[in-house]
């Protein structure tokens, strides 16, 4: 599903934000296999759930990246993930004008 921006960081930061909200809002329904679907081209951002290895692989107008890799433990409350901002930024970072 993508993802729209609507703040002041970068259109590509909020979208990853987002997208990293919605799963750790919602992790027990995904599978232990989820991946952030970035398209380079045009700052699209996805929720793939257990996607094909095979795919991962050779997708050459996607990049891949682990959801674990951008959460943290809420320190309120340790049973709940919440976004690492800080791995956010670093990540929207690669990418631009996006």
């Amino acid at each position: 599903m993508p993802l729209t921006a609507s703040s002041s960081r970068s259109p590509l930061a909020e979208r990853i934000s987002q997208a990293v909200a919605e799963y750790a809002a919602n992790d027990q329904t995904f599978t232990d296999y989820v991946m952030l679907s970035i398209n380079p081209a045009t700052g699209e951002v996805a929720i793939i759930d257990n996607p094909d290895p095979e795919i991962v692989d050779t997708d050459n107008e996607h990049d891949y990246v682990a959801l674990m890799d951008l959460v943290e433990i809420n320190v309120a409350d340790p049973s709940q993930w919440v976004p690492d901002q800080e791995a956010i930024a670093s990540l929207a970072a690669e990418y631009p004008g996006l």
